[in-house]
């Protein structure tokens, strides 16, 4: 999941990585954040280096290209610039599609559903990639989950936006991929399923 930035907000790619399971892991070395207060602001295009660096060093890691195993980069339908950019200068064996968002309250309900249930799970490494390479600091991804909060209506309603004044640029990038895969709750309760056949089997095939 891709969410860009320049001057302000970072700009973050979290791979999240499917097991033949239905599960996922997202792994804190995997991810890539720029963050301009830290480093200067970036465009994509200037950015396009290093997140080729970075996507070749992960690539080599898990064997995506000689295992034949798919890569797709999910970006808001949006972002049309950094779609065409990443489509250009990307891999040609590296798909970028463009995600038609929901709303933000029907994301948020898929990434509980998929955390709640064990679907997925985060592993902190201590470092993320970044312009610097790696860059040790706490697991920012999980730091940002644990602190969204909703931006209260005035009237008391439902409220349907985050607050602005709590970070959300790489959990924006977590739940696009989420959300492009597990919005079908078939790939939810497919695990749910899974382990219920490996727990009965007996059963099941007497």
């Amino acid at each position: 999941g891709v969410d860009s930035a320049v001057t302000r907000d970072k700009t973050a790619y979290v791979p999240i990585f499917l097991l033949n399971n239905g599960q996922a892991i997202v792994s804190g070395r995997d991810i890539f954040i720029h963050d301009p207060k830290l480093w200067g602001a970036y465009g994509s295009v200037e950015l396009m280096p290093h997140i080729l660096k970075w996507y070749k060093s992960i690539e080599n890691t898990y064997g995506f290209k000689e295992n034949n195993i798919p890569t797709i980069m999910v970006v808001d339908s949006a972002a049309t610039e950094l779609i065409r950019i990443l489509q250009y200068n990307m891999p040609e064996y590296v798909y970028v599609n463009r995600l038609n968002k929901p709303s933000i309250v029907n994301m948020v309900d898929t990434v509980k559903g998929v955390l709640a249930r064990n679907t997925i799970y985060l592993i902190d490494d201590g470092y993320h990639w970044s312009i610097k390479d790696a860059y040790k600091c706490e697991n920012i991804l999980a730091e940002e989950l644990e602190n969204l909060k909703w931006k209260e209506k005035l009237d008391g309603s439902t409220p349907t936006t985050y607050d602005a004044s709590t970070p959300n640029d790489v959990s924006d990038a977590f739940t696009y991929a989420v959300c492009a895969w597990y919005k079908n709750p078939e790939n939810i309760y497919w695990v749910e399923e899974l382990n219920y056949i490996t727990n009965n089997r007996n059963e099941i095939y007497q």
